[in-house]
Parts: structure tokens; C-alpha cells; sequence
């Protein structure tokens, strides 16, 4: 059987948009949302910020580099990917932009307290590659291995309020260089069984499909991600329900 490591995660609107937060966020990039998806076959939802974009300067895969980093971060006591309730949600979130993970094979049910005004970056279905990892060192094997990993993921599916995006393989993003991640103690690379103690690690590549949304208006918002990933990891089946409002976290 061939070995994959643990996942992770454009293509054409013709429009590339500068970052903006807050609520003048949805309104600049409604217009653009709404070209992607008549074109992609989608639903127009103008929470979707096309792959072309720039969301506060930065690429979607200068995005997906960002959302590694921030991921292996957290110990395995509290990681995102492995929550089961949302109770993890907010751990390590700070700035414009959180990030919402999905699992590493299985099922879990998420009820969490967005504060008002944030972007989200979601993996939807991300691969994450690296020599700790047991991959190559190499840069061009590395990214061939990740490419072939998500080339044997199936039937990806992003639905924000019920309404399906449409041509999700126009939000396949690839980092756009090496980059390098800190892990931990008790990190979920050793939860994992790798040979990960805490430490600064380089190289990684990260190859998938990921997602950005503009801010959500205020209140009740349903995200569901879905995936089916080779063996050992299985189906990915994540369902958010979140409460976007103003304040603290509650």
C-alpha cells in the first residue's frame, strides 16, 4: 500500500483583489464571488472569495502555509483537528483571518462563537508533506508526492448555509515555496506515532483544496466539509455551526 502522510490542502475569474477586513470586506468582494461562481457553475454566495484572490495580501497558498504553521502550533491536549464539540475552536486565533480545520479521517460535529468581522480560511481537503514525515527532502518529490495524494482524494464538498460551491478543483492551492512550521511539546505529530519532538522544522509543502470566506453577517451560519481520503485516513465529514456576533468568546 502506498504511504501517505497527513493531509493537509486555481483557477480563473480573470480579477485580482487587494486584501480588506471588516464589513467592507463582503461588500468589495461580492461582485467578483458572484463572476467566479456563474462561471464555475456554483452557487453565488458572496461570502466565497474567489482563488485569484488576495485576502489581506497574501495568496490563497500563502494562506494554506499560514494555516499549517498555525495548526501544528497547538499541542494535541487542544488541537483543532481533533476536536470533536468546537470547544477548540479559538485556540491560537488571532488577527483578521481564522482558520477552521477539518479532521484527519472521521466524523465530528463543531458549535462555535465566531467574533464578527473575521475572515475564515477552511480546509476543506489539504495535504500536508514533509521529511519529518518520512517524505522526501527533495523539493520537486515532495511536491509530486502531495500532488498525487490529492489526485487519489474524492468526491470534495464545501457547503456554506446548504448551498454547495460549485467547481471546487478551482480551489486547489499549492504553497508556493518550502516553509517551515513549529511543533510542540506534546504535539499531534507524536500523537500520531512520528518521531516529532518540540522544535522549529523545515522543509513542508502543502497541496489541496482550501477555501477563504469573506466575514459572515451576524448570526446563525451552517459549514459543512467533506472529503474521501485513501487509506488510512478515510472520510473527512465536518460539520460547523456557527454563531457569528460581536464581543468576547463566549
Amino acid at each position: 500500500m502506498k504511504k501517505f502522510t497527513l493531509p493537509v490542502l486555481f483557477i480563473t475569474v480573470g480579477l485580482l483583489l487587494a486584501g480588506c477586513a471588516g464589513e467592507d470586506a463582503v461588500t468589495s468582494f461580492e461582485p467578483a464571488a458572484q463572476s467566479f461562481a456563474k462561471v464555475n457553475g456554483g452557487t453565488p454566495h458572496p461570502a466565497v472569495i474567489p482563488p485569484q484572490a488576495r485576502p489581506h495580501g497574501q495568496s490563497y497558498g500563502e494562506w494554506s502555509v499560514a494555516y499549517w504553521q498555525w495548526l501544528w502550533a497547538i499541542p494535541a491536549a487542544s488541537s483543532p483537528v481533533l476536536d470533536e464539540t468546537g470547544e477548540f475552536v479559538a485556540a491560537g486565533q488571532s488577527g483578521s483571518v481564522w482558520f477552521l480545520a477539518r479532521t484527519f479521517g472521521g466524523t465530528a460535529v463543531r458549535t462555535a462563537w465566531i467574533p464578527s468581522g473575521k475572515m475564515l480560511f477552511i480546509d476543506v481537503a489539504g495535504w500536508f508533506f514533509a521529511p519529518a514525515l518520512g517524505d522526501p527532502e527533495d523539493e520537486n518529490e515532495l511536491r509530486a508526492a502531495a500532488a498525487a495524494a490529492v489526485e487519489a482524494t474524492q468526491n470534495i464538498m464545501f457547503e456554506i448555509d446548504g448551498a454547495a460551491v460549485g467547481n471546487i478543483d478551482a480551489f486547489r492551492v499549492q504553497s508556493p515555496g518550502l516553509f517551515d512550521y513549529t511543533l510542540p511539546d506534546g504535539n499531534v505529530l507524536e500523537l500520531f506515532g512520528f518521531n516529532a519532538p518540540a522544535g522549529n522544522y523545515y522543509p513542508a509543502v502543502s497541496d489541496g483544496h482550501f477555501i477563504m470566506l469573506a466575514p459572515l453577517s451576524a448570526g446563525e451560519h451552517t459549514l459543512h466539509i467533506y472529503a474521501e481520503f485513501p487509506e488510512p485516513f478515510g472520510v473527512s465529514d465536518v460539520t460547523y455551526y456557527l454563531t457569528i456576533g460581536p464581543g468576547q468568546h463566549q
